[in-house]
């Protein structure tokens, strides 16, 4: 390794390249344990996340999404779209850490721990030429004739991606239907939503997962999903 004379001591070509090699090895020892020590504060790896198809129309995953990227940029999120049952199962399985749908919902593992993290008014969906859209709000003695489209997929019983369905039939102008809010950003263009004047009803959106979780990042996700107050951990 080492060329020896009275006056200086250099290295062999074999010896450059070991101390080369010997750099490299400790810049990637750092380069692994820098990863280590994100990984174990949350910041780096994946979260796996499931929704039912309505979801995206509220903006809620858009917005967090948009909130941990800024302040957890080396973690992916990835995103997948199913029915309640699917996504319940996929928690279970360790395929999905979490999953968003509406709520209610029966038969939820003990294992599975479930968070409403919003709630969303319930509006009445109409076609823009029916009687009742020329009023700004819609009295329930109103609706007394009108036919109420109930096209609800019932999964574990309960109502999820038939909120898509019914707007499409009320286009059709087959009948009313009473959906979230969020989605009259479906934009159909011959539908109108309106508030029901005397009455309050609710959507409300949860998200479920895993009270076992161990994962940082999960567990950093879920600590600000309420409020996407993710920067308190900057």
């Amino acid at each position: 390794m080492l060329d020896r004379t009275k006056r200086t001591v250099t290295l062999t070509e074999a010896g450059k390249y070991f101390l080369e090699e010997a750099k490299l090895s400790l810049e990637h020892a750092e380069r692994a344990k820098a990863v280590a020590r994100k990984v174990s504060r949350g910041e780096l790896g994946t979260v796996r996340i499931g929704h039912v198809p309505s979801i995206p129309f509220s903006g809620l995953l858009t917005k967090l999404t948009s909130a941990f990227h800024r302040y957890a940029p080396d973690i992916h999120l990835e995103f997948v779209e199913g029915d309640p049952v699917d996504l319940l199962a996929g928690i279970m399985e360790r395929g999905l850490d979490l999953g968003f749908f509406r709520l209610p919902h029966e038969d939820v593992p003990s294992e599975i721990a479930v968070q409403t993290v919003r709630k969303e008014k319930i509006l009445l969906a109409l076609r823009g030429d029916h009687w009742l859209a020329q009023k700004k709000k819609i009295k329930c003695a109103d609706l007394g004739g009108e036919n109420f489209i109930l096209y609800y997929r019932r999964i574990g019983k309960s109502p999820q991606d038939g909120y898509r369905k019914a707007i499409a039939v009320v286009a059709a102008g087959s009948g009313v239907a009473l959906v979230p809010e969020s989605l009259h950003y479906m934009k159909v263009p011959s539908v109108v939503f309106r508030p029901l004047a005397d009455i309050k009803l609710v959507s409300e959106l949860a998200v479920a997962y895993r009270r076992d979780e161990r994962s940082p990042a999960v567990s950093w996700f879920l600590a600000d999903l309420s409020t996407g107050n993710f920067d308190r951990h900057k």
